[in-house]
């Protein structure tokens, strides 16, 4: 990331990267984390690639899409691209 990208800018350029990863590497699913714009970016390149998404740390929510901005839209529309959702309380009950 370069000062001063815009979250258009990081969005774009991340697609594009992850694509070229995803093509190359065929991989049966590709798991994401958290609410970043590059969590959104490889799910949304996983989808436009007919690849499988696992979301690690899903199921947070604020449900106001301004706070916190742009983590809850991110988390919100990798939640709708998802097939597998982990949500990581759940995981930790099981484990302990």
């Amino acid at each position: 990331m370069k000062s001063g990208q815009t979250l258009s800018e990081i969005t774009s350029k991340s697609i594009t990267q992850l694509e070229q990863v995803i093509q190359l590497e065929k991989p049966d699913m590709v798991l994401v984390h958290g609410d970043t714009m590059t969590t959104f970016a490889g799910g949304l390149a996983a989808f436009y690639n007919q690849v499988p998404i696992g979301h690690v740390e899903a199921g947070l929510r604020s449900y106001d899409k301004y706070s916190p901005f742009p983590e809850e839209v991110n988390r919100q529309l990798v939640g709708v691209l998802a097939d597998l959702h982990l949500h990581l309380l759940k995981m930790l009950h099981r484990i302990c």
